[in-house]
């Protein structure tokens, strides 16, 4: 009797210390993927007086397209025409979305606006000349280097043929609510999607066992007949990937 009850105990204890692990691990693994999904804001001045924050600018549901460049770097002054077309296309002269050019060596507005003016740049340029924070923020230790921010806040860095499909990525996402939640908590019998075209969506248990698997969903997933507990939700629409806890009840 005793050998039984030491036994059901080591067992017990084994799988709470897996749990734990798994649980640990996963929220090691949700905070590594949105410390590096999320975009940090900031503050420029543009080279005509105009000031822009970028939440503000996401929070009004815009996207935001971040090209920093060196108004002597060979291969910026080629794409600048090329950025121009894309700010052409979708700007709308800042309605639905932002293209900034953000220079990074430091010089002054002048010499930013001979440089627009000799590629036939519109869309607004800073210098960072007197605020180079973004340049630490952003890790700029080279040129060009793009990167496409979406309302909700997540930021893809792309290189310049990638730049039409994340800006298209960005309107596929139909709601930020929940998006940045730690914790998904459900207690009814199905489970939202914050997207407009079909999802791959799995979701796992604290064992890391595949519990639930659809592919191209619309809409909303059947969840009524998950136990409950705690699940990883791993959520996948064209290149937008979501990874949360979710706390069925």
């Amino acid at each position: 009797m005793d050998f039984d009850v030491k036994l059901k105990q080591i067992i017990f204890i084994e799988k709470f210390m897996h749990r734990i692990f798994f649980l640990f691990f996963t929220g090691l693994l949700l905070n590594n993927v949105f410390a590096q999904s999320l975009a940090e804001d900031f503050t420029l001045t543009d080279v005509n007086g105009n000031t822009y924050n970028l939440y503000s600018e996401l929070d009004a549901g815009k996207s935001v397209v971040l090209n920093f460049f060196i108004t002597l770097c060979g291969t910026c002054q080629m794409s600048a025409p090329i950025i121009e077309e894309i700010w052409q296309n979708y700007g709308y002269n800042g309605d639905s979305l932002w293209v900034w050019g953000i220079e990074v060596s430091g010089i002054h507005d002048t010499d930013i606006v001979a440089f627009m003016t000799q590629y036939g740049v519109t869309f607004p340029c800073f210098s960072t000349l007197n605020d180079d924070v973004v340049v630490a923020v952003y890790n700029i230790t080279y040129t060009p280097q793009y990167y496409v921010v979406c309302p909700n806040k997540l930021i893809k860095k792309v290189n310049i043929t990638q730049l039409d499909s994340a800006i298209i990525s960005c309107k596929h996402l139909q709601s930020t609510e929940h998006i940045y939640t730690d914790l998904f908590v459900f207690d009814q019998f199905q489970l939202k999607l914050p997207f407009i075209i079909p999802a791959n969506v799995n979701i796992y248990d604290n064992y890391g066992r595949t519990i639930i698997s659809y592919k191209n969903v619309l809409g909303t997933v059947d969840i009524s007949y998950l136990k409950p507990g705690l699940y990883v939700l791993h959520v996948q629409a064209d290149d937008v990937i979501i990874r949360k806890l979710l706390l069925k009840y």
